[in-house]
């Protein structure tokens, strides 16, 4: 997560991760520096993911507090196979 003004104080540090609209696992977030935080999670199954924040989460003394936030995203197999190639086929200016 990047924030486009400094955080000030964390509630909790823990999100939490559904896959398919059922509960898949806790996030516990890192902070880099006074705007960026992240965790890297090795996805293996294909699906539907959301990512909750609960409201009041993130603080900024400037800008108050987070409202509550859901991030969708789709991971999926690739739609292509070895027999749409050909190589005789390159990308050229």
């Amino acid at each position: 997560l990047i924030f486009n003004h400094s955080v000030d104080n964390v509630s909790s540090s823990i999100i939490k991760l559904f896959k398919d609209g059922l509960f898949y696992a806790n996030l516990d977030l890192i902070q880099i520096n006074f705007t960026t935080f992240e965790q890297v999670f090795n996805f293996t199954e294909n699906g539907n993911y959301t990512i909750e924040i609960e409201s009041g989460k993130f603080i900024s003394n400037l800008y108050g507090q987070t409202e509550q936030m859901s991030l969708d995203f789709v991971i999926s197999d690739g739609e292509f196979d070895n027999t749409e190639f050909d190589n005789t086929e390159f990308l050229v200016n």
